[in-house]
């Protein structure tokens, strides 16, 4: 798994530990975390962010509608 730290932002790969821990919101949860190895700071699992994808699906008009809803007299043309 890779690991990211926090304090010193070194990704590095590791075995990890499973930390349980209550949340106040979602009540019991766990986690992997390893010690980093530069700084020893305890650090979380590191994802790579997700591409967002492109597409004018989420555009919108300049009257405020989506340029697919129908109806739309200002925008049509």
């Amino acid at each position: 798994m890779d690991f990211r730290c926090r304090v010193c932002d070194v990704v590095f790969q590791s075995s990890g530990t499973k930390k349980e821990y209550v949340d106040s919101i979602y009540g019991p949860c766990s986690k992997v975390v390893a010690n980093c190895p530069t700084c020893g700071g305890e650090s979380s699992e590191f994802r790579t962010p997700k591409q967002k994808k492109s597409s004018s699906s989420g555009a919108i008009a300049p009257c405020g509608m989506s340029p697919q809803a129908a109806g739309c007299s200002s925008c049509s043309q």
